[in-house]
């Protein structure tokens, strides 16, 4: 599973290009094989991880869909909707964490369910931390500065249809943040990057037109992208 993991990260870029753009974003297994691998594509995290769940349920693993509310940039008093989908998979081992599909920071490993363990991927250290809320957890990431929350999320199953109903408004809202920007996270930044690397992961915004996007960077400084440009981004990688 961790060799999946990782040549599913370091292959499909992470990319909100579709919703950008006015696509339609479909969840369907066939849609999916074709937009991420026939058309050499990327997604955002409905399309990475239901691919993924779909990939590790064909290959006999036990897994189950989970639903998370996202805290990065976020403010501690700001409640954001349960929108964003990560999987748990049960090994004869244990329990473990797997989420293919955070565009900022990207898990690049399986790992442990485990809450309170640090554990080394070959980006950040990420842990599992409890959360004031009974049966709340929360995925961090040391980053320079110290641990900072991804996202939280409980153990309550979700299925298709919930992540459908989410992939619509992230899709298709006037107001949704992939449709009113833009992140991107190129396949080959998400390889294992140097100890000086992981400090210069970074994030802009375009101030000219009030358009709001990141290209999220393990190696060196993020990039700028003209407004006339966004369509072209569609055949990068």
């Amino acid at each position: 599973m961790q060799q999946l993991i990782a040549r599913h990260t370091e292959t499909i870029p992470f990319e909100s290009l579709s919703p950008f753009l006015g696509e339609e974003v479909t969840l369907d297994i066939a849609s999916l094989e074709d937009k991420l691998v026939t058309r050499n594509r990327g997604g955002y995290c409905f399309e990475h991880n239901v691919f993924f769940w779909r990939v590790l349920r064909q290959l006999g693993f036990e897994v189950t869909g989970l639903g998370g509310r996202v805290r990065w940039d976020w403010p501690a008093e700001v409640v954001t909707p349960r929108g964003h989908m990560l999987l748990l998979v049960t090994l004869e081992s244990g329990r473990y964490l797997v989420d293919v599909g955070f565009g900022r920071i990207t898990l690049t490993a399986a790992l442990r369910f485990e809450p309170g363990v640090e554990q080394q991927t070959s980006h950040e250290p990420f842990r599992v931390a409890r959360t004031d809320a009974e049966g709340s957890y929360a995925l961090e990431a040391k980053v320079p500065g110290g641990w900072k929350a991804l996202y939280t999320f409980d153990l309550v199953e979700q299925h298709l249809a919930d992540y459908e109903v989410w992939n619509w408004y992230f899709a298709a809202h006037p107001r949704s943040p992939f449709v009113t920007g833009l992140v991107l996270a190129p396949s080959h930044e998400r390889r294992n990057p140097t100890a000086g690397d992981r400090q210069r992961r970074a994030a802009e915004r375009d101030a000219a037109d009030g358009v709001p996007y990141s290209i999220a960077r393990c190696a060196g400084a993020g990039r700028k992208v003209a407004p006339a440009d966004r369509s072209a981004l569609v055949g990068e990688k």
